[in-house]
């Protein structure tokens, strides 16, 4: 029987780059850069009157 040398941080990365990828494909995320950016934004309507902000 040989020994392995089970190396837990090793796993964790595993399991990170797993649902990265798992994440990414449900929710149609694409890698840009350093972060992740989604591929749609949510709908607003921003005006500006002379004392406030309307969003």
């Amino acid at each position: 029987m040989d020994l392995i040398r089970l190396s837990p941080f090793r796993e964790l990365e595993r399991i990170q780059a797993r649902l990265n990828r798992l994440l990414d494909e449900s929710f149609g995320r694409e890698r840009e850069g350093n972060g992740l950016f989604a591929q749609w934004t949510p709908a607003e309507d921003v005006q500006e009157t002379d004392k406030e902000y309307l969003i």
